[in-house]
């Protein structure tokens, strides 16, 4: 969740106090360019930006922010924003599912409950981390089940891992039958197989067996299904249950010894000792330490021994290789803004099978539509529900997922827009920042909303001016309001929409093409996808020539040949022209997640296709179609003009004159384009302590006053009587 600090920040998101909502469709797509300037302003020291921006210098720091170089004066200062988001990355405890004990599910989610993630944010932290269960981190959108407006919680129950539970984690090994049989305040594993009636009706080396590919919920014992052994009397038990029937007593987490068991279980040859390690690399930081610390913390406070070990990093990789380990500590610093990273549990995923080693059928069938299914809402079902697996199954154990924090000015422009997993110096907050609605504002700028020079500080000097050759995020960050793509993503809800160069878009899949034996071009599609651009016709270059569908087509064919960034690859078999204002591109994949690399520049073809490389080119003047363009440069500053052409060029309609009357909370309009919102001239009563005292103090005060003077009266009345 994105958390302005309280007064702060007037961003889309979202805060406890203060819930903007979702943005219509229509805000995304129209009304883009407000500023009369950006100017790039390039500090390359993160002490130096944030005086600047303190000082006024600079109106957003195009980076996230050490939380060490902010002070308690920064935080009451009115006139700053310091906002909380979420890294793109998680810490986890990854377990082996096919070596005992960390082969039992339940042994795995005991330890998810027993561990304290809360206070690990205090010991690791202090506080600069964010709760999370699941791997696909908040910090990616909808697709986490963690995000606020996820369908479905990562637990089926709607429980999380998040405070230490001891006594479930208790009753979780419990249940698969971890007891402490010799009362030396360790739990034992009961392995052997008990008979009821001539019939078996538990086996302890089936619950303790490890996952196998290819098996119903990944059990090689179909019996077992990770929680109940199904006994030949055709009933499901779980061990404390079989224990019940055998001795007619009930099992706790506080009972030890052979007084609690049935006789069935008292034979020392049917118990196995509990002990194993938890494995972290050499010269680990404190926060590794902690980490691995409270895990062995968590296993002995339900009575079991795990030891600590540090290896090099080569020889922990030679454990994973051969699997002769239990439990390994691992960071995952960046991913990807899609599902990608769940494919590390699928079955057959070669990554799996020196990780977690852990097979769920169920769950790969949930892959299966994850990776190639066709639509956005089928593929978010999956998605969840294959969280929710996760959760409950716990191959690997999430601690935490990063915070990061983000600055920029409020007083002069407002509508920063702020992404939960990159902040708030995003291209989206270019587009859409203008100048505060106020009265000043309309008297001292005659075109607003037009107006103002929003002053980025920029980290590092931009690599290039080509964004052919350059992966270079500040490159990016530069031209990513002079060059546009057919469709962009909407901050919101990962989709894409069409709020660039296309106006509408289709996609049809899975697509296989009607006449197999008679293709065009000799490139058949078959189960792959159609992809179908309606293009605006009012949109022009920024040297004035107007833009067009050979445009698309030069730059798909040059994208896909040498663009540097190797995730931006379309894949496509043909592209088809049949109307001036329609392309068609017709790919063999029918996988979803081909529509994010559609985010590709568009270049002018009269302008590159006289070089051989494009991606050779020393560009000096880059020319787009986007809302900003090129102006100038000098050692230590871009600026970037408002492009007055711009096809999506706000609507200064959407903007009323603030009204200065009222002192009151009569409604106001605001600047909420298109459609408008309500807010009021006095600021909301929030319900806290002060409030109530205050209210308190005027209900004490309003009550002395009238007895007081109904006293009066009523001496008054004696009187007169």
């Amino acid at each position: 969740m994105i958390i302005p600090i309280e007064g702060k920040a007037n961003a889309f998101y979202f805060s406890f106090k203060n819930n903007f909502g979702l943005k219509s469709g229509d805000y995304w797509i129209n009304n883009q360019g407000f500023v009369d300037e950006i100017e790039f302003r390039v500090i390359t020291q993160e002490e130096i930006m944030i005086i600047a921006l303190r000082n006024g210098d600079i109106d957003i720091i195009g980076q996230f922010v050490d939380s060490r170089l902010i002070t308690p004066d920064d935080y009451d200062n009115p006139d700053l924003a310091i906002v909380e988001g979420r890294s793109r990355g998680l810490s986890h405890f990854t377990m082996n599912a096919q070596k005992f004990p960390t082969s039992i599910r339940a042994f795995r989610q005991g330890f998810s409950y027993a561990f304290d993630k809360v206070e690990l944010q205090q010991r690791g932290y202090n506080g600069l981390s964010a709760l999370a269960d699941s791997p696909i981190v908040s910090s990616l959108g909808i697709w986490s089940c963690e995000h606020e407006f996820s369908s479905l919680p990562c637990s089926p129950t709607g429980e999380n891992y998040y405070e230490k539970r001891i006594d479930s984690g208790n009753k979780s090994l419990l249940s698969v039958g971890f007891f402490d049989w010799d009362e030396d305040g360790f739990r034992e594993f009961f392995k052997n197989e008990v008979i009821f009636n001539a019939s078996l009706i538990w086996n302890g080396t089936s619950v303790a067996q490890g996952n196998i590919v290819s098996t119903e919920n990944g059990y090689p014992d179909s019996r077992w299904n990770g929680y109940t052994f199904l006994g030949e009397d055709n009933i499901r038990r779980n061990f404390v249950e079989v224990n019940e029937l055998l001795s007619g007593s009930v099992l706790t987490i506080e009972d030890s010894g052979v007084n609690n068991l049935a006789s069935s279980f008292n034979n020392n040859n049917y118990w196995d000792e509990v002990e194993f390690f938890i494995t972290g690399t050499e010269g680990s930081d404190i926060i590794i330490e902690t980490q691995i610390l409270m895990s062995n913390e968590a296993f002995f406070s339900m009575g079991i021994k795990a030891n600590p070990e540090f290896l090099s990093l080569s020889s922990m990789m030679l454990k994973m290789t051969t699997g002769d380990w239990n439990g390994i500590y691992s960071v995952y610093n960046e991913l990807e803004d899609n599902l990608t990273f769940l494919q590390l549990f699928n079955g057959d995923s070669d990554i799996n099978r020196y990780h977690s080693r852990w097979f769920n059928s169920t769950f790969d069938a949930y892959w299966d539509i994850i990776e190639s299914g066709t639509s956005f809402d089928e593929i978010l079902d999956a998605s969840l529900k294959a969280q929710q697996i996760l959760w409950q199954e716990q191959p690997i154990t999430v601690l935490y997922n990063g915070k990061t924090i983000s600055m920029y000015r409020t007083d002069k422009f407002e509508d920063f827009v702020i992404d939960i997993g990159q902040g708030a110096f995003i291209d989206w907050t270019l587009r859409k920042v203008h100048l505060k609605n106020t009265v000043e504002n309309w008297e001292k700028y005659p075109e607003y909303p037009f107006g103002g020079t929003l002053v980025y500080g920029l980290p590092q000097y931009v690599e290039s001016l080509n964004s052919i050759n350059s992966s270079n995020i500040y490159t990016k960050i530069v031209l990513s309001t002079i060059e546009e793509s057919l469709v962009s993503g909407n901050p919101e809800n990962s989709q894409l929409i069409p709020s660039r160069i296309a106006y509408n878009w289709t996609r049809e899949a899975p697509y296989t093409d009607s006449d197999l034996s008679n293709c065009p071009h000799n490139k058949c599609i078959v189960n792959g996808s159609k992809y179908s651009f309606k293009l605006l016709n009012n949109v022009s270059w920024h040297d004035g020539s107007p833009f067009s569908l050979e445009d698309v087509i030069f730059s798909i064919n040059v994208t896909n040949t040498f663009y540097s960034d190797p995730i931006i690859y379309f894949p496509r078999e043909r592209i088809e022209t049949p109307e001036l204002d329609t392309i068609i591109f017709y790919s063999n994949s029918s996988s979803y997640f081909d529509v994010y690399n559609l985010d590709f520049p568009i270049y002018q073809e009269k302008y590159w296709k006289e070089f051989e490389y494009p991606n050779n080119h020393e560009v000096t003047n880059p020319i787009g179609t986007g809302p900003y363009k090129w102006s100038f440069s000098t050692s230590q500053i871009y600026i970037l003009q408002r492009n007055d052409n711009y096809y999506r060029k706000p609507n200064p309609e959407y903007f009323k004159i603030p009204k200065t009357e009222p002192k009151t909370s009569i409604p106001v309009t605001t600047t909420d384009f298109p459609t408008t919102s309500i807010s009021t001239t006095s600021p909301t009563r929030i319900f806290d302590f002060g409030n109530i005292f205050e209210d308190l103090f005027i209900i004490t005060t309003v009550s002395a006053l009238s007895f007081v003077i109904g006293s009066v009266i009523a001496i008054i009345i004696r009187r007169f009587k």
